[in-house]
């Protein structure tokens, strides 16, 4: 944990900020008392659903066409 003065953390906030994304806590200080504590925000990840992607995908119709006639057909269109 690091402690700071309100004018350092004005002076050198993007430092700082480089320092709490590493995860160090920083404690602002105003005339010597602690004022604020900067934390890092804990990153959550969401699993990916696979299967319920995969039903979704099954319940999609088929297309006619593959994705390469699709997109060939659309640069023809966009060239004209």
């Amino acid at each position: 944990m690091q402690t700071v003065s309100v004018t350092e953390a004005t002076t050198h906030l993007g430092t700082l900020l480089n320092q709490i994304e590493a995860g160090v806590e920083i404690i602002i200080t105003r005339w010597g008392q602690p004022i604020a504590r900067i934390i890092p925000v804990k990153k959550t990840l969401k699993p990916i659903p696979f299967e319920e992607l995969a039903a979704l995908r099954a319940t999609q119709p088929k297309s006619p066409t593959s994705s390469l006639e699709h997109l060939q057909a659309l640069r023809e269109e966009a060239r004209y």
